[in-house]
């Protein structure tokens, strides 16, 4: 079975991609760039969650009740539509669960990364957030897995994305660190994001 990323990286892939660069105004290698770093280090931060007991039963009501997976039978009309509606509050509002205060440092990581502004980033995470809510959601029903099991399978799906890849785990690390001082080496960021995208859309 394929990991979560890599099934969304293979929906977004071509047309995909294409219309997240439209909706952002950024051409599709840009949009491609910031598509593979944001989607790990939500998955990240869905994992966290997850391993938390204080937020990990509203992570699985949440699933449960909101993300069944059936956005991605039409992620293209999902896409096109970009930010309007109701699809654009629920991404606003799962960021800000996955996110809290980490957003403006998160969205300037990414933003750093593939050269897109702050604004561009976090429009792009209200985008993806959805999208990984609902396939994870598809995973559960499949799987049919308990809130226990969540942080679990998580775990396993962001350990074998990375492949044991230590540096990629302490840069999604400190794009995810409250604390930290915000500064992070540009080549190495640069090198995550073509990184990311080799492993979602199956390039070399």
């Amino acid at each position: 079975m394929s990991s979560l990323l890599e099934m969304l990286g293979g929906q977004l892939a071509g047309g995909g991609s294409a219309a997240i660069a439209r909706q952002l105004g950024v051409d599709q290698k840009q949009a491609e760039t910031a598509i593979g770093a944001a989607l790990p280090t939500l998955l990240e931060a869905l994992q966290r969650r997850a391993e938390q007991p204080e937020t990990a039963a509203g992570l699985n009501k949440a699933l449960e009740n909101d993300h069944d997976g059936s956005l991605l039978d039409n992620l293209a009309g999902y896409l096109e539509r970009g930010e309007g509606g109701a699809r654009a509050v629920a991404g606003d509002r799962i960021l800000g669960h996955l996110l809290g205060e980490r957003q403006d440092r998160v969205a300037n990581g990414i933003a750093g990364i593939a050269g897109l502004n702050a604004t561009q980033s976090m429009k792009l995470m209200a985008m993806l957030a959805p999208m990984l809510m609902g396939a994870l959601g598809r995973r559960k029903r499949e799987q049919n897995l308990g809130q226990g099991q969540l942080s679990d399978i998580l775990r396993q799906e962001n350990d074998a994305f990375r492949q044991g890849d230590s540096a990629q785990a302490s840069i999604f690390g400190r794009l995810l660190d409250q604390d930290g001082d915000g500064d992070f080496d540009a080549k190495d960021m640069m090198k995550l994001g073509a990184s990311m995208i080799g492993r979602m859309f199956k390039r070399q």
